[in-house]
């Protein structure tokens, strides 16, 4: 009967997992170093403290690296549980579909016929349509979703015309200061994934940039800061980097964490 502390307990308690899931992983694919970089970057980010707030980041990053590292994995039908239920989480987890048919073709390319194993990327999209046949069976409408966000004045854009939208007001007017923000960290995240596009598997990249482009498709980059904690493979991207040049970490981390303050 108490929402509120059921909502930032579950938050508090995935975030918590995540970090641990996310460390012990990482630790075990490139170092435990690289893998407390991200661990200490996850926490000190500007937008942090949404995963401990009456939010779905923090569940939804849980299922979403499940999602992630059980495809890596090739348990597919583990995968197709997780997937199904990060999309009804946040409708971003309806982009692991994506990451999960290129593992699932990859993975069998020179084959000359397509195995059962099919079905598992197939189911990964009961989530999503589920909710659809929710929102159909309530409010008349199965993409009620993406009508609704015409209440926060967005509308279906490419997200290239976003940031130069941006761009050109920053020229010839004055914004906000929290526009700044989110320009500069929607950019830099991209650019990030752009150079580390080597640095982690495929479908990590893949998932990881759609869940900053299909955000920023919207006709403007309001919120991005926390969509960006989503994007998973950036971080560790950025975990790998701050190895690379070690002497970059607590100069990195101090400006985080003050911006995160403010």
């Amino acid at each position: 009967g108490n929402q509120i502390f059921w909502g930032i307990f579950i938050s508090n308690v995935s975030f918590f997992i995540f970090l641990l899931l996310i460390f012990k992983t990482l630790s075990k694919k490139y170092s435990k170093k690289i893998g407390f970089n991200v661990y200490v970057t996850y926490l000190l980010f500007p937008t942090a403290f949404f995963t401990t707030a009456y939010y779905s980041e923090s569940l939804f990053l849980l299922l979403a690296f499940a999602s992630i590292y059980t495809i890596d994995n090739k348990k597919y039908l583990l995968s197709s549980i997780f997937i199904s239920l990060s999309s009804l989480t946040r409708l971003a987890g309806s982009l692991l579909i994506v990451s999960f048919f290129y593992k699932y073709f990859s993975s069998n390319r020179g084959k000359a016929s397509i195995d059962k194993k099919i079905i598992y990327p197939i189911l990964s999209a009961c989530g999503i349509l589920f909710y659809a046949f929710y929102l159909f069976m309530n409010a008349g409408n199965p993409l009620q979703f993406s009508s609704v966000q015409t209440l926060w004045g967005r509308e279906v854009v490419d997200p290239i015309s976003t940031i130069i939208s941006y761009i050109w007001t920053f020229l010839f007017e004055l914004k906000n200061q929290i526009d700044y923000l989110d320009f500069l960290l929607t950019v830099s995240f991209l650019v990030i994934l752009f150079l580390g596009i080597r640095k982690i598997s495929p479908q990590l990249w893949i998932f990881s940039t759609l869940a900053i482009l299909i955000p920023a498709s919207s006709g403007t980059l309001t919120s991005m800061p926390r969509y960006l904690l989503t994007s998973i493979g950036a971080f560790i991207i950025i975990g790998i980097y701050l190895e690379e040049k070690p002497f970059l970490k607590k100069p990195f981390w101090a400006i985080s964490l003050t911006l995160q303050t403010i």
